[in-house]
This record gives structure tokens, C-alpha cells and sequence, in this order.
């Protein structure tokens, strides 16, 4: 996605996405310890041979905390395919609950608008998945169906007017037609 963005706009682009990642903060690979080192600068809390900590240590040494706030920074979450096949809670009692799925998407979201509340912020809704019949099977006792984690975070990314990048509904209607 970097390499594609890169090449439509002709900007920088950081790959920091981290293989097997979810978003729910589940003592693994997670959205959120990509966030705490991307707003405090430093890197070194990431295995250094993870994507995430390439792109971020790439990042950091062509950009500065102040340069990233800016209007025309642009932050693209996509994550959720990785909490489906790992069977992780879609959402919890609590919305910003980081042990789900649906709260770890608010928190890293707030925490973007935090740090850098001139940039954008760009929702991926991830693509249709062929696993588990096509998504229609429960991966785990807290998980949902994949439908469950893509309207959580088309309800996640409304509530807080954000553009969508939606693969889902995109294939799936284009399979129909």
C-alpha cells in the first residue's frame, strides 16, 4: 500500500505495518506499541527486524514529529483481518477497551488525533477473506464473524469522519455483478 500510495501522489511514503499484526492489543504484534513508538520517536521497543521498526527508524530519520503534523500527512489503519483469524473480541463493555478489537481501532485513532491533529487519517476496510467460509465462520470462543470486525470499524470510522478505503464491499459487490 506505501509503494502504491508513493507512486499515485508522488509523496513520501513509510511502510509501517507489521506482519501478523491486529489491532487489539493482545501482548503480540499490535497496532498500538506501533503508535507509541511512532509518537514518542523512538523505535528501539519494536523487534529491529520488524517491518514496523524499519519503516518507523526510515520515518524518523527523514521526519520530525512537527513536520508529520501537517495537513497534508496522511495515516492509513488497516487492520482487522488478523483479529478475525485470531479469533479476538470484535468489541467489549468498555469502547475503549484495547484488548478489543473495536476499542484498540478508537484508542490508536485518538491517539493519531493526539499527537498529530493536522494530519489525516485514512480507514482501510479490509478485503474480503476466503478463510473460514468466506468469513462466515467464528474463529475463536470471543471472536464474531468477519462482517462483525468490518461494521465495527465502518461504524468507528463514521463516528469519527474519517475517510474510507473500503476493499470489502468493493470486491464483494463486484463478485455479485
Amino acid at each position: 500500500i506505501p509503494a502504491y500510495l508513493h507512486d499515485l501522489a508522488g509523496a513520501s511514503s513509510y511502510n509501517c505495518g507489521w506482519g501478523g499484526a491486529t489491532a487489539t492489543n493482545n501482548g503480540q504484534r499490535s497496532l498500538l506499541p506501533v503508535l507509541d513508538a511512532l509518537v514518542s520517536g523512538n523505535a528501539e521497543s519494536l523487534p529491529a527486524d520488524s517491518q514496523a521498526c524499519l519503516g518507523l527508524t526510515e520515518l524518523q530519520s527523514a521526519e520530525t514529529k512537527a513536520s508529520l503534523n501537517h495537513s497534508q500527512t496522511l495515516f492509513v489503519l488497516h487492520y482487522g483481518i488478523n483479529d478475525y483469524y485470531q479469533g479476538l473480541p470484535v468489541e467489549t463493555a468498555d469502547p475503549l477497551d484495547e484488548g478489543s478489537y473495536g476499542g484498540a481501532m478508537r484508542n490508536g485513532i485518538e491517539k493519531l488525533r493526539e499527537a498529530f491533529p493536522q494530519a489525516a487519517i485514512l480507514v482501510m476496510i479490509p478485503n474480503h477473506v476466503f478463510a473460514y467460509q468466506k468469513g462466515t465462520e467464528q474463529t475463536g470462543d470471543q471472536g464474531g464473524l468477519y462482517e462483525d470486525y468490518i461494521n465495527t470499524l465502518t461504524k468507528i470510522a463514521a463516528k469519527y469522519d474519517l475517510p474510507v478505503l473500503d476493499d470489502y464491499h468493493q470486491i464483494i459487490d463486484s463478485e455479485r455483478n
